[in-house]
């Protein structure tokens, strides 16, 4: 079993298409057998300075299992804003049978939340919009 425990990922100044990937593009490998984790993963775009990412997690292995995930753009505070920290989409899940637990997505400017693959489940899933929205796509 491959597996992520208790780290905190933050995007940098320079765009970053996704911050953490599971599993490369495309992955048609089963996994049932020995999945992997991701067990307390946070990821922040923005807060304590100017971040910026595509995708935030993109789930492309089959059979992961997430437990305790805050994925966040920052929308409100201290130099944050439309246009500083951008970020598209939070999770993306491409791959089948993933099981999530405890995800928190918050406040991208595109999609919370794609999920692709068949068979998925969440049992606790937090969801808030932006606060500081614009009628116009985001710089990039």
């Amino acid at each position: 079993m491959a597996a992520v425990l208790g780290i905190m990922s933050e995007a940098g100044q320079v765009n970053s298409p996704v911050l953490m990937e599971a599993g490369p593009a495309g992955s048609a490998t089963r996994h049932a057998a020995n999945p992997t984790s991701l067990h307390d993963v946070f990821f922040r775009i923005g807060g304590p300075g100017v971040g910026r990412a595509t995708n935030t997690l993109t789930v492309d292995s089959d059979h992961v299992i997430g437990d305790h995930m805050w994925l966040w753009r920052a929308d409100h505070g201290d130099g944050v804003g439309w246009a500083v920290n951008t970020a598209d989409t939070g999770l993306t899940v491409n791959g089948d049978d993933v099981t999530m637990y405890g995800l928190f997505v918050e406040h991208y400017q595109r999609h919370q939340t794609v999920w692709n693959g068949n068979g998925g489940r969440t049992y606790f899933y937090q969801n808030e919009m932006p606060y500081d929205p614009r009628r116009t796509r985001p710089p990039g």
